[in-house]
Parts: C-alpha cells; structure tokens; sequence
C-alpha cells in the first residue's frame, strides 16, 4: 500500500468511528429524555393514584367492621 491509500483508509475509518460515537450519542440522549418523561409521569400518577387508595383502604375497613 502506498501512502494516500493508508491515509483514504484512516480516514474512513474515523469518519466511520465518529459516525457510530454520534448515533450512539443521540440514542442516549433519546434514551435519557424518555426516561425523565417517564419519571415526571409516574410521579403525577402517583400523586393522582394516592387519595384514591387511601379511600379504597378505609371502605375496606369500613366493610370488614360492617362484616
């Protein structure tokens, strides 16, 4: 091999590396976001989801107590 083929080969190479590195990059990111959004969801339900257990739980009680 000459040394323009070394170097079109090196270069390619890299241009292939940095290519991967920032798919890879942007796949995290994505991955991250939707995690937080995630996050931000479950703790809205939760908050929604909270009272309505609690009144679950003490018609149960009252049920039982009634039994």
């Amino acid at each position: 091999m000459d040394l323009t083929n070394i170097q079109k080969y090196v270069n390619n190479e890299l241009s292939r590396y940095k290519i991967s590195r920032d798919v890879t990059e942007t796949k995290n990111l994505v991955k991250d976001r939707l995690t937080g959004v995630n996050v931000e969801r479950s703790d809205f339900f939760k908050t929604l989801k909270e009272p309505i257990i609690k009144q679950q739980q003490e018609t149960d009680k009252k049920t039982r107590q009634n039994n």
